[in-house]
């Protein structure tokens, strides 16, 4: 707290972005808080899965069902290799259709 010259305190108040977490650990106590665009990256790496984050390209299979979504680049590598062709959605999505029969149900 500060004297002020009237003779009244003030305050110090925190103004970093991140609010502070009762859970931290004592260690962290020292190292200045993180930005946003910090803790976004952090939050983004990993946890929720290899996808997360990824635009992803929808798959139709040889019989004409849904197949789980894929990546762009996997998506490019089936079409390279005469796999998969190009089709879109009613939306105008893009996505691929499997010219070969994937695994089957057991």
């Amino acid at each position: 707290m500060k004297q002020t010259t009237d003779g009244l305190r003030q305050e110090r108040r925190n103004t970093s972005l991140v609010p502070p977490s009762s859970g931290r650990a004592k260690a962290d106590a020292g190292q200045p808080a993180k930005s946003v665009r910090q803790l976004r990256r952090e939050n983004t790496r990993g946890g929720a899965g290899p996808n997360v984050g990824k635009h992803t390209v929808f798959v139709i299979g040889a019989n004409g069902k849904p197949l789980a979504p894929t990546t762009s680049a996997k998506a490019r590598k089936l079409l390279k290799g005469g796999q998969a062709a190009k089709c879109w959605s009613k939306f105008r999505t893009f996505g691929i259709r499997m010219l070969v029969q994937t695994r089957k149900e057991h």
